[in-house]
């Protein structure tokens, strides 16, 4: 059961290092494919750059709050939906031929980006059930 548990807390430490790792990518993938954002959706570089702007802010504010939610809620409850909101909103992005819709769910997925930075900052020892 021991063997387990660590082969488990170890899966998700491993995990949300590799998520926190592409999260702060942020501004360094985006930088060099603006012109292309640009092009692909016919808008200005102007609201290019105040989309990646902001999804940068909300993946910052967000940190505060997830940091909240894990002490109260616990690492699994925030988390794993932080994970698949994500995916989903980035999945969005990637399909969508809309600017609109882009800009929504880019800066919905930089809200849930935020848990995963949070999470390496979590206490892990209050996580790991005791006998």
């Amino acid at each position: 059961m021991m063997n387990r548990l660590k082969l488990n807390s170890n899966f998700i430490l491993y995990l949300v290092c590799i998520s926190a790792f592409f999260a702060s990518l942020n501004q360094n993938i985006y930088s060099p494919i603006i012109p292309l954002i640009r092009d692909s959706f016919h808008v200005s570089v102007t609201m290019v750059n105040l989309s990646v702007s902001i999804f940068i802010f909300l993946t910052a504010m967000m940190q505060i709050v997830f940091g909240s939610l894990l002490d109260f809620k616990g690492a699994r409850s925030v988390l794993i939906p932080s994970i698949l909101l994500t995916v989903a909103a980035s999945i969005t992005c990637a399909l969508t031929r809309n600017f609109s819709v882009f800009f929504y769910f880019e800066d919905f997925a930089g809200d849930w980006d935020g848990g995963d930075p949070a999470y390496c900052g979590y206490d892990h020892r209050a996580a790991i059930p005791r006998k």
